[in-house]
């Protein structure tokens, strides 16, 4: 559980802005892919976190989702040895839009099998996006999302204030979080 959001949230906010000025580099070097994958675990390992603990995220957030690309396999699904040529796996011609929750986009990171980054064919070479799957959702497609919507992701949570919060104890006497929110009702505006 996390103890203090603030941190974390500041810390997702901090990530976002690295991640768009890594995205406009011109010079990528191997310490650039090492940051900017780490980042990019962290920000997943810390939005699933948030999401963990109740009370540090509004329902707002919680029901948050991302729009990715989603590449079916079209072979056998990659293996811890074949993984960094997942574009021979993956039909990456075609590519259906959907919405994912950002826990699942987290898992996805979390777990991945295949990360990898996508940037521009010509110069200067930018990022545009990551493409990701785990050791579950390799079994099935291959996930691509843009920097713009990682970023929005990211500073949803970075910028996520609960302002009312609700609990109640159960039969059992367990408090349970009943509701988190970022908005306040009228009466206490």
């Amino acid at each position: 559980m996390i103890g203090d959001s603030v941190p974390w949230k500041e810390t997702l906010d901090r990530i976002a802005t690295d991640i768009e000025r890594r995205a406009g580099q011109k010079r990528w070097t191997d310490r650039t892919g090492f940051l900017m994958e780490r980042d990019v675990m962290v920000a997943s390992f810390a939005m699933r976190k948030l999401l963990d603990t109740p009370g540090k995220v509004s329902d707002e957030a919680r029901r948050e989702s991302v729009e990715v690309l989603s590449h079916p396999l079209v072979g056998k699904h990659p293996d811890f040895y074949d993984r960094y040529e997942f574009w021979e796996m993956f039909d990456l011609e075609q590519g259906e839009q959907e919405r994912i929750s950002v826990r699942e986009l987290c898992n996805r990171v979390v777990h991945s099998m295949v990360f990898s980054f996508n940037g521009t064919e010509e110069p200067p070479h930018r990022l545009e996006g990551i493409f990701v799957a785990s050791d579950w959702s390799a079994k099935r497609s291959l996930t691509y999302i843009c920097v713009a919507e990682l970023v929005r992701a990211l500073r949803v949570f970075a910028d996520d204030d609960v302002l009312l919060l609700r609990m109640q104890r159960d039969e059992s006497g367990f408090m349970h979080v009943i509701k988190a929110s970022r908005e306040l009702p009228d009466r206490l505006r």
